[in-house]
């Protein structure tokens, strides 16, 4: 079923269901790491069953590209997909909070759902974007969501520009976190390719505080 959903682009469904495989092996088969959801939720294709592996490489083949542009950006510390692999997705699956599961399966879709996404994205100039701006405002809660799961930090704030502001300033290494707008073609207007890495946060920050109280937005001309 994860795999009809996941062809039938519906990305969010189809990790659900992987992931409610991957609570039944976790139950059932205690200790093994090796069960096909197990894989996909590790996004480890060179073992998982063929069935899974077109999705698995589909993924970390653009999760690889997501990498690969934070690297190049300014003031990056070097990341790898095997880094994201063995330092986030395989410690939470076995997370004692099994709903944090929910920040992997965020992550598998959001990743999983932008190819199909771009091949939409132009197809029309102007009437609802609202696929495009909810599966951009995903990513922003997601980044929100990863900030608030940390156990690095404890957090004393509560709204996101508070957080960056406050409680991760230092570790993110911002000098000046601003997420303040209220016009969602403003922060576009601003984007810069490769941009640093402080004000690809901020404009983050600025998409969830505008998308995440209106998607009725004129395309830019």
């Amino acid at each position: 079923m994860g795999f009809a959903a996941f062809a039938s682009h519906d990305y969010p469904t189809a990790s659900l269901f992987f992931d409610a495989a991957v609570a039944e092996d976790l139950r059932n088969h205690p200790g093994r790491a090796d069960s096909p959801a197990l894989l996909f939720m590790q996004l480890d294709s060179e073992s998982a069953p063929s069935l899974a592996k077109p999705i698995i490489e589909q993924v970390s083949e653009d999760l690889r590209t997501l990498v690969r542009d934070y690297n190049g950006r300014e003031n990056s510390q070097a990341l790898t997909l095997n880094d994201v692999r063995v330092n986030f997705l395989r410690p939470i699956i076995h997370e004692p909070e099994p709903q944090k599961r929910a920040l992997a399966t965020a992550l598998i879709s959001f990743v999983g759902e932008w190819r199909y996404r771009r091949r939409l994205i132009m197809l029309f100039e102007h009437g609802s974007r609202e696929p495009f701006f909810l599966h951009l405002f995903r990513g922003c809660l997601l980044f929100e969501s990863l900030l608030k799961a940390q156990a690095k930090k404890v957090l004393t704030k509560s709204t996101l520009g508070e957080i960056l502001r406050n409680d991760v300033r230092t570790e993110l290494a911002l000098t000046n976190p601003d997420v303040r707008e209220i016009d969602f073609n403003t922060m576009v207007a601003a984007l810069t390719v490769n941009m640093a890495i402080e004000d690809a946060i901020n404009s983050t920050g600025k998409a969830r505080n505008t998308l995440g109280h209106n998607i009725v937005w004129q395309r830019p001309t």
